[in-house]
């Protein structure tokens, strides 16, 4: 019989092993040691999208629940609501300990008489039906009150914070800094987002508590975390990869989490004869898919939520020779000024599609992206001195073949030839 595939690549679904995140689920669990004066009480989770913020906050939740504490989880909107839904997912989760409280009362009140259990009930003013509805402020405060009644603590954690409506997370930010740091109430809380939440709901004026707690960058694995959340899963369940196999597999991820679980799952379910293990060219093939189903599930909608200009700077540097570039390049391939071009990068790096380096070079978040836009964006680049490059060739090959083939043609004559900028083309060529 045929097992399983191991691999889960859904958003959010907790991967068979998880790697790579045992810095920020340690300082949650000495944060929780303490108390709320540690400075890790209240944390905020940054990384772009797919490196597993979500399913980082799910561990959290098990090691909170694992330790008798309270969560209360909410999904960030931006809708006036979100206090309101905040306030309820609070008064829910004091429902459930209270009533847990009151099922081990009533079990420890039982008595038998001539052989039958006699419960002592609960009154209507102790059922978690009649509790009233709270404003935020006190539902924190009950939640927290019955977390203490049990001894232990409550987690609040927000996914998708960088949509928070700015009103309700102020409010909240103003509660709980009363109640965790003022009132030394057990509420430890961990919102999850993307990097560009420092720019909007963090920007607010009325913010400055959330703008100074503790900060929790996620990035992407490292090559031995990608190979050992692709190959343990499998042989876990007694199957084996080629040892080939594995090195094409992890490389292809970018040590992206999700790429992960696309790679491995397709490479899995490539294979025709799990007893035999999985090869190379399962590998492959799996790669081709999780390639496909990356630029459905991740590229394309971060592609729609960019400016135009953050897209025809991301065209022009598909073409430039990789996998780091220089900004100057950008800027002479589009015919603009280099401090223009950094404006783009750091937007492009706050919505996670960039990576900045030193000496003003920048790189790709994922290497998918890259050649997604060379395949796919070249026509958005609107450059009057820039016209569309060869699918079969970077701008720099042809502008090289041109050198070689003229050697006494000026920059402009070979740039009118590629269809590329004057500057650039004499940068090229005094490389050569």
């Amino acid at each position: 019989m045929r097992p399983d595939n191991p691999f889960k690549p859904t958003f959010g679904v907790a991967p068979p092993v998880l790697v790579g995140r045992d810095e920020p689920l340690e300082r949650l669990r000495v944060a929780m040691s303490v108390g709320p004066s540690h400075p890790d009480s209240t944390m905020l989770i940054s990384s772009p999208r797919g490196l597993g913020k979500t399913v980082l906050l799910g561990a959290m939740h098990d090691i909170a629940r694992e330790n008798g504490w309270v969560v209360a989880h909410v999904t960030a909107s931006p809708s006036a609501t979100f206090a309101g839904l905040l306030t309820d997912k609070m008064i829910r989760a004091r429902r459930v300990r209270r009533d847990k409280l009151s099922r081990r009362r009533v079990e420890t009140a039982s008595v038998g008489v001539l052989g039958f259990n006699v419960g002592v009930g609960l009154s209507d003013e102790q059922t978690s039906e009649s509790l009233p509805r709270l404003e935020m402020f006190t539902a924190m405060e009950a939640l927290a009150e019955t977390a203490e009644a049990s001894g232990s603590g409550v987690l609040v954690t927000i996914d998708e914070f960088h949509n928070a409506n700015v009103d309700g997370a102020r409010e909240f930010a103003h509660n709980l800094q009363e109640l965790s740091k003022l009132e030394s109430r057990p509420i430890l809380f961990v919102a999850a987002g993307l990097p560009v939440m420092e720019d909007t709901v963090l920007a607010d004026s009325g913010m400055t508590f959330f703008q100074r707690i503790a900060r929790t960058p996620i990035g992407p694995l490292t090559e031995l975390e990608t190979r050992l959340a692709i190959a343990e899963p499998i042989r876990d369940v007694g199957v084996g990869i080629d040892p080939y196999a594995l090195t094409e597999a992890s490389e292809a991820t970018s040590g992206y989490p999700f790429m992960v679980q696309l790679v491995g799952y397709h490479s899995w379910e490539c294979a025709q004869d799990l007893a035999n293990g999985i090869d190379y060219n399962d590998t492959r093939i799996g790669i081709d898919m999780a390639n496909h189903s990356m630029e459905l599930q991740v590229l394309r909608p971060v592609w729609r939520d960019l400016s135009d200009g953050d897209q025809e700077v991301l065209a022009a540097m598909s073409l430039l020779e990789g996998p780091e570039v220089r900004q100057r390049d950008i800027a002479d391939m589009l015919g603009k000024k280099p401090n223009n071009i950094n404006v783009y990068v750091s937007r492009l790096v706050d919505a996670g599609v960039l990576t900045r380096l030193p000496k003003g070079r920048t790189t790709f978040v994922h290497e998918a992206m890259r050649r997604w836009v060379r395949s796919h964006q070249q026509h958005l680049i609107r450059s009057p001195t820039l016209s569309e490059v060869s699918s079969k060739k970077l701008l720099r090959e042809q502008i090289t073949d041109a050198h070689h083939k003229h050697p006494n043609a000026t920059h402009k004559a070979i740039a009118d030839l590629v269809g590329a900028h004057p500057s650039y083309v004499g940068r090229v060529r005094r490389e050569l």
